[in-house]
């Protein structure tokens, strides 16, 4: 765990993945031998470089990670992964379009299936339930899917980013459904029952919870 535990020490206050988070996503990894890992929303990178050392530490494994370009960060998760040295085991990939456009392509060429999805991206209730659909297409049998931000609400990241915000024109005169509804936790109550999968666990405190996809 040291290059797990230095991610920590020099990044410790880098959003978004906290420690406490990382280490609930090492156990899972280890438990269940995670071998082909898909993260949806990467930002700057700090949990996929949490997820590439995990993977690391097991040795093998690989972890495709998805975001857009719209997001310019620094650093940024090309600079994290050179740091740290986990370009065998992570590999980024930004897009124009979103991640549910190179998700789509996936499902199109058939050719690859996750055994462990960790979706922590989109933040509308449209891209979010699309983002699951297609993740359960490309997820194995047996597979795990992890939710971040299970009570996150629009309102929420309205009062931290204000105007800046509304000017993504996905996020523009939302109704006040909208604004206050967690997207993730809509998605759990009333798109998830209608897919074959079992609940393994709801941490409230870290903001997740856990599905396993049945066999």
């Amino acid at each position: 765990m040291i290059k797990f535990n230095q991610i920590t020490d020099r990044y410790r206050d880098l959003p978004y993945m906290r420690h406490e988070q990382a280490l609930y996503m090492r156990d899972i990894i280890l438990k269940y031998q995670c071998k082909n890992i898909c993260e949806l929303g990467h930002f700057h990178g700090k949990s996929s470089i949490y997820i590439g050392s995990i993977l690391e530490e097991q040795g093998y494994g690989k972890l495709t990670t998805f975001d857009w370009t719209k997001t310019k960060v620094t650093p940024s998760i090309t600079d994290l992964i050179k740091e740290f040295n986990l370009e065998n085991y992570i590999t980024p990939v930004v897009s124009t379009e979103g991640y549910v456009w190179d998700l789509a392509d996936l499902v199109k060429l058939n050719t690859e299936k996750f055994d462990c999805c960790y979706i922590d991206g989109g933040h509308t209730f449209e891209t979010s339930t699309l983002g699951f659909v297609l993740t359960d297409i490309l997820l194995e049998k047996n597979g795990i899917i992890i939710f971040d931000d299970l009570y996150w609400t629009m309102d929420q990241s309205i009062k931290s980013w204000g105007l800046k915000l509304n000017s993504i024109i996905e996020h523009k005169n939302l109704t006040d459904r909208q604004q206050l509804t967690p997207p993730v936790k809509m998605i759990c109550d009333t798109i998830l029952p209608h897919y074959d999968y079992s609940l393994l666990d709801v941490v409230d405190q870290l903001g997740w919870i856990i599905y396993q996809k049945n066999s």
